[in-house]
């Protein structure tokens, strides 16, 4: 709970959930590994709507060892977006959007969660949630809309990284299709109870109730 707990401390809190978006997918990239380099290429920068930053500083070597070298030959050619490297920060352009493409720092197994994936919660965005296997399952275990009525998370299955990212592309490209404003206005309160249910510590608990019995 340590990245939730800072982006609750150090992020915008009261976002305006009701109001139309400026684009359909948002995207932000701090750092070139091997999943969000193979989604930027595939994918994202293909969209229509889609406010998107890409820096190319190298990402987890051990999984670039995995990535075809032109792939990687091409990140190292693009250009540093560092409009939106803002960790905490929550006004940028990408989250404008209805849908949030978040690539979350792993792919290897073992669930991470950073202040990337606690941020649409106070966002409100929708999400496509790319990282650890089981990541997207996890959330929903704890009690976090994840959307299923709306976003079809079959990516979060276990299988090769490049799989489960052609698999994401795929929803993507289904969702970039679909009537986004519609969902955005028939969801607003399931949007605001995640962040509710953020804020109060409600899917945390367990950890804060562990720490405490250790200190005693």
């Amino acid at each position: 709970p340590h990245f939730a707990f800072q982006t609750q401390n150090l992020s915008k809190k009261n976002v305006d959930f009701e109001t139309e978006r400026s684009f359909k997918f948002g995207s932000m990239m701090h750092k070139a590994h091997a999943h969000r380099i193979w989604m930027q290429y595939h994918c994202i920068q293909h969209l229509t709507s889609c406010s998107h930053s890409f820096n190319n500083r190298p990402g987890d070597p051990v999984e670039l060892n995995e990535l075809d070298s032109q792939l990687k030959e091409w990140a190292l050619n693009q250009p540093v977006s560092s409009d939106y490297v803002k960790d905490w920060d929550i006004t940028v352009e990408p989250y404008q959007s209805y849908v949030m493409i978040e690539t979350e720092t792993m792919m290897r197994p073992g669930v991470f969660l950073s202040e990337k994936t606690w941020k649409l919660m106070l966002s409100g965005q929708f999400f496509i949630l790319i990282g650890s296997p089981g990541t997207v399952n996890y959330l929903r275990s704890i009690g976090v809309d994840v959307f299923d009525d709306i976003i079809d998370h079959s990516y979060d299955l276990a299988g090769p990284w490049q799989e489960r990212c052609n698999q994401a592309i795929q929803e993507i490209f289904r969702l970039e299709k679909e009537n986004l404003s519609l969902a955005w206005k028939s969801t607003l309160q399931r949007r605001l109870a995640n962040r509710v249910n953020f804020l109060s510590n409600k899917w945390f608990q367990p950890y804060l109730d562990t720490i405490n019995q250790l200190h005693l």
